[in-house]
C-alpha cells in the first residue's frame, strides 16, 4: 500500500471530499431560493460518504502490522530540522534588529 507521509489514500480521498464540501457550501451561502438549503445537503452527503469510508476499510490492520518499517535515521532528521529552526529564528532576529528596525535620523532643515 502507498503511504504519503505515513497516510494512506483514504485520508487523502475524505479530505479532498471535506475541501470540496466547504468550498459548495461557500458558494451556496450566497444563493437565493431553495438553492440556498443545498449547503445542508452537501454536508449530510459528505457525511454520509464519510461514514461508509470510515467503515468499510479496504485493509485489513494484520496486513499493514506486516509491513512497518522503521525510520532509523529520526533523531538526526530530527537534530536537523532543529538546528535550521534556530538558525531562522537567528536570521530572522538579526533582520529584525539590523534592517527593519534600524533608526532613521531626522536631517535639520535648512534656514533662509
Amino acid at each position: 500500500m502507498a503511504l504519503v507521509l505515513g497516510l494512506g489514500g483514504g485520508i487523502f480521498t475524505l479530505g479532498f471530499l471535506w475541501t470540496l464540501c466547504i468550498i459548495l457550501c461557500l458558494a451556496l451561502a450566497r444563493a437565493e431560493g431553495p438553492l440556498a438549503f443545498g449547503a445542508a445537503g452537501v454536508i449530510l452527503l459528505a457525511i454520509i460518504i464519510t461514514i461508509i469510508l470510515i467503515f468499510l476499510p479496504l485493509t485489513t490492520p494484520e496486513d499493514v502490522r506486516a509491513d512497518i518499517k522503521y525510520d532509523d535515521t529520526i533523531v538526526g532528521r530530527t537534530a536537523i530540522v532543529a538546528i535550521t529552526g534556530i538558525f531562522l529564528l537567528v536570521g530572522l532576529g538579526a533582520y529584525a534588529v539590523f534592517d527593519v528596525m534600524e533608526p532613521i535620523y531626522a536631517k535639520p532643515l535648512k534656514k533662509h
